[in-house]
């Protein structure tokens, strides 16, 4: 059985990098608890996660397209940790 899990790139989903928003703004926008996203843009370690609220950050947020989105890939997104 393999041995590991995926989290969420933390290089890659940081508070830096909302554009032309805030935390609080985004959570109002996108109906998303303010803890919800906080957490997806400042915890290490979140390897639970929503494909809604990791889209609502990468285009509410970050500003990217739906073409820009699909063009990202796996290890842009999240990171691959090993079990032991």
């Amino acid at each position: 059985m393999a041995s590991g899990h995926i989290r969420l790139n933390r290089r890659f989903f940081s508070e830096d990098k909302l554009r032309n928003t805030n935390p609080h703004r985004l959570s109002l926008d996108e109906k998303i608890s303010r803890p919800t996203i906080l957490r997806y843009l400042r915890e290490d370690n979140v390897d639970t996660f929503s494909g809604d609220v990791l889209y609502a950050i990468l285009v509410g947020g970050f500003g990217l397209s739906r073409e820009q989105v699909e063009q990202l890939t796996v290890g842009e997104l999240f990171e691959v940790v090993t079990g032991e």
